[in-house]
């Protein structure tokens, strides 16, 4: 009997300790949502005035954490962080961020702008294309946008005619 008895104590203790091992990770987790939008507001801040190296610092810790957020606020922070590359001409950084972005988020049609814009800057004509296709299918009433693509198809174009040339 009395070992039935202390049997019961020490699961009631094990409980309460495994409780108490979930409500600090609990607490953890919630201290890090608040610090990841403190950093992202931080972040944003720095933008502002045009100071992207802090800017990026302040992202890159926010996303460090490794927190479960929503897909669209994770894809929000990746499309940030891959701006901001792009004000360093970090064309090929900021491409892998909308990339992340979009696999989060497709429906985002300026993660395709942003990302269309940092191809053609590369010369990834045929991927800037692809990207502004699919802009146009997301934004179909946004005019300005066939107007790229038509752009984009020109310049594409114009440097695989000057390719041949040089063959």
């Amino acid at each position: 009997m009395i070992l039935i008895h202390l049997s019961q104590k020490a699961k009631a203790i094990s409980y309460l300790l495994i409780s108490s091992i979930q409500f600090e990770n609990n607490i953890s987790t919630v201290n890090k949502f608040f610090r990841f939008n403190d950093l992202y507001t931080e972040a944003e801040k720095f933008y502002e005035i045009k100071a992207y190296l802090t800017c990026l610092a302040y992202l890159n810790e926010a996303l460090s954490f490794g927190i479960p957020l929503p897909n669209n606020r994770l894809s929000e922070a990746f499309e940030f962080r891959g701006l901001i590359k792009m004000q360093l001409s970090q064309y090929l950084a900021s491409i892998i961020d909308f990339n992340k972005a979009i696999e989060l988020n497709p429906e985002n049609g300026s993660i395709y702008y942003y990302r269309y814009l940092a191809h053609s800057v590369l010369s990834q004509y045929e991927e800037a294309i692809e990207d502004c296709k699919k802009l146009i299918a997301l934004e179909p009433d946004n005019e300005s946008h066939q107007k790229d693509l038509n752009s984009l198809e020109e310049i594409f174009r114009l440097n695989q005619r000057f390719k041949n040339l040089k063959e």
